[in-house]
């Protein structure tokens, strides 16, 4: 409304969910219409996947919105913490990060090697291509798969390169990761 007043419009701008946890949140234009979308990060039930699924609500410019994650490949059903915006790939759109967490907390003070190396596509994190109208993952292909606690993270150009870096905050024992 203006001067620090606001007011909820969730309901009537067809954005409420009540399924599973919401975590990290982003604003970004996924149809470069000019419009903000809003992709929300979702975790929780180890049971129920649909309710994991991210979601991505695509501004309809008249004060509503329309969930299509399924629909641009982004309804990811990992333990999802937070997604990032970067251009991984220097062809100029928007390529997703999605941050994911372990759901395995018993041994998360134990340095185990075999654990380690067992990695679960629900717990690493993901990178999602934009192909135009759909995001492919990349996940596997970039090198990038991995088996941590993800918190959060940052994107920018760390080593001066040119190119989009990834940095990955983690959880207990997981060391942080630097994609360079």
């Amino acid at each position: 409304k203006g001067n620090f007043e606001f007011e909820d419009i969730t309901i009537s701008s067809k954005t409420e969910d009540y399924k599973g946890f919401s975590t990290g949140t982003s604003m970004l234009d996924i149809n470069n219409d000019g419009w903000l979308d809003i992709y929300v990060c979702k975790s929780g039930s180890l049971k129920n996947d649909e309710a994991r699924r991210n979601l991505l609500f695509v501004n309809q410019k008249n004060g509503t919105f329309i969930e299509e994650a399924k629909k641009w490949g982004l309804d990811d059903p990992g333990y999802s913490t937070q997604v990032f915006q970067l251009d991984y790939d220097k062809d100029g759109d928007l390529d997703l990060y999605v941050v994911n967490y372990r759901y395995d907390f018993i041994n998360n003070t134990k340095i185990n090697g075999v654990l380690q190396s067992q990695i679960e596509e629900v717990t690493s994190d993901q990178l999602y291509r934009n192909d135009g109208t759909i995001f492919t993952k990349v996940t596997s292909q970039a090198g990038i798969s991995n088996k941590a606690w993800g918190l959060s993270g940052a994107v920018g150009d760390f080593n001066n390169d040119g190119w989009d870096d990834i940095y990955i905050s983690n959880d207990f024992l997981e060391p942080d990761i630097l994609y360079i």
